[in-house]
């Protein structure tokens, strides 16, 4: 789901912890789940301000071309062809 806002560029406040939310933690805010006050103060922040909002967006942007499916496999690709 986080992918599919992205790519509408739309704001994500995202709850939780471990590997996959590590790679997005630089993308997105996260807070605590067990947080309501910190999950309402965060979607204060991107309600309020236009610049942490397009900030956000511009990083999914950038996020999204590099982990295209034609950027990945070609990554994938060249790793392979230089084990061989």
């Amino acid at each position: 789901i986080m992918h599919e806002a992205m790519r509408y560029r739309v704001p994500i406040v995202a709850t939780g912890s471990g590997l996959g939310f590590e790679e997005l933690s630089e993308l997105i805010p996260l807070v605590s789940p067990k947080n309501p006050s910190a999950i309402a103060n965060e979607i204060i922040k991107i309600l309020g301000s236009d610049n942490y909002r397009k900030t956000l967006i511009n990083n999914y942007d950038k996020y999204i071309l590099e982990h295209e499916w034609s950027v990945v496999i070609r990554d994938f690709f060249d790793e392979y062809t230089q084990l061989s």
